[in-house]
């Protein structure tokens, strides 16, 4: 419960916001994803 108060007050302040989907993001966090992905599998 606490992390969820603490992102409350966060966003209360101002320093926390919503922001719209990026899809350059989320294509950034597929090829960080699979390039984790192939290190695990040769370790």
């Amino acid at each position: 419960m606490s992390k969820i108060n603490f992102l409350i007050k966060l966003k209360n302040q101002g320093k926390l916001e919503l922001v719209e989907p990026s899809e350059e993001l989320k294509e950034a966090y597929l090829r960080k994803s699979e390039s984790y992905l192939n290190s695990a599998k040769i370790l």
